[in-house]
């Protein structure tokens, strides 16, 4: 791989001629069909520094994700092990050299982590619940659900009724998802109103 990049600055790929390319610092698309992806698998997975792997999982977008726009996902996601961070800029002469202070300050302003923190608290919620099923598609619907509006069919996550009381948790079509907007609306507009009506 670090044979491969010429050390000089202003580099800039051709994504249409590149075999695989990344735009996010876990995914890896592809233009081309075949054996590629396997191979690459191989590759990413067998990647170590001084002897330690840096790859803890390679998934293809089949094994992450599902639904109609699928094919817009990357080809594979590459899940780094504690400590390790994927970049998307080509830094000359830097592969897998940890970065100068200067180099890391400038190019880190955030990261994520598949494992988050959740809490709920409120009049609907019950006390000492634990939301150890959850997964960041069910915010949503948890949020309708909160605020006395249906949940359209066609969204993936469902509230935890498990930690809720006194909730309806009511589900509509997708013909009607335009009257669960208007009453989204309305509702905002009184959430808006009782707010500027407050002082801080």
């Amino acid at each position: 791989v670090k044979r491969s990049i010429p050390p000089k600055q202003g580099l800039r790929l051709d994504l249409r001629r590149s075999s695989a390319f990344t735009l996010t610092d876990m995914g890896v698309f592809l233009n081309r069909d075949g054996d590629l992806r396997r191979r690459l698998i191989g590759i990413l997975k067998d990647l170590k520094e001084e002897g330690r792997t840096i790859i803890r999982s390679v998934l293809t977008r089949e094994e992450v994700l599902w639904g109609p726009y699928i094919d817009r996902a990357p080809d594979i996601f590459v899940i780094p092990e504690e400590g390790v961070k994927i970049r998307t800029q080509l830094i000359p002469g830097k592969v897998l050299e940890p970065l100068s202070l200067s180099e890391e300050l400038s190019s880190r302003n955030g990261d994520h982590d598949r494992e988050g923190i959740f809490i709920l608290h409120g009049p609907n919620v019950k006390r000492h619940g634990r939301a150890e099923d959850m997964k960041i598609w069910d915010i949503a619907s948890l949020i309708l659900s909160l605020m006395g509006l249906p949940i359209p069919s066609y969204f993936d996550g469902r509230p935890p009724s498990h930690l809720l009381k006194d909730v309806e948790i009511e589900t509509t079509g997708a013909p009607d998802m335009f009257i669960g907007e208007k009453r989204i609306r309305d509702r905002l507009r009184k959430v808006r109103g009782k707010l500027r009506k407050k002082t801080f």
